[in-house]
């Protein structure tokens, strides 16, 4: 279901962009159809009649209408996601790597505060001075253990896990902007 309630997000979200897209486009190439006229290189020459626009030639001017508006929705969202990917992600690792290089530096602050703020409270101050040595520990032993001792097949489950992870997001976005076009095109039909 996550393809499905995504594109049902975006389509909520950008259904004004969509309308707004198609009503100017609609108009612009009505307004271009009903105009006679032929070019000559890059200068167009009319006599500055209209002429009447049949039913099955503003039928085709609405399909081209949405076909344009569905592809700047498309372009939006893709445009969006790329910026967040962009501008967030980045932060994101420097953020975790500057918490893991940092660690034991903060939890030996954090003990220390503990001794001189809970002076008052020792069990509480030892306690919290426990968690933060073995944490810092644990976390070291772990490492060592999974990652540094070079186990092949913790570290391959470990990326093989998170491939398919990226797989399914992409698979479920992209599925996700196909249900998108599909409810900001059909819409009305849906809504009856």
């Amino acid at each position: 279901m996550a393809p499905v309630l995504i594109g049902g997000i975006f389509a909520f979200i950008l259904c004004p962009v969509y309308n707004a897209c198609v009503k100017r486009s609609y108009r612009r190439m009505l307004k271009g159809a009903k105009r006679k006229g032929f070019s000559i290189g890059a200068m167009i020459v009319s006599d500055d009649s209209e002429r009447e626009v049949d039913k099955a030639e503003k039928r085709r001017i609405l399909i081209a209408a949405r076909a344009f508006a569905s592809f700047v929705c498309v372009v939006i969202v893709v445009g969006l996601v790329g910026l967040f990917v962009y501008f967030v992600v980045p932060q994101v690792v420097e953020s975790a790597i500057n918490l893991i290089n940092t660690m034991p530096q903060r939890l030996e602050a954090l003990s220390d505060w503990c001794k001189v703020h809970l002076a008052h409270f020792p069990l509480i101050a030892t306690w919290v001075d426990n968690i933060a040595n073995a944490g810092n520990s644990e976390i070291l032993t772990w490492v060592q253990k999974h990652i540094l001792s070079g186990d092949a097949v913790s570290i391959a489950t470990m990326v093989s896990n998170g491939v398919m992870t990226a797989v399914s997001y992409v698979a479920n976005t992209f599925v996700g902007l196909l249900i998108m076009v599909y409810l900001l095109n059909y819409k009305e039909r849906l809504f009856a």
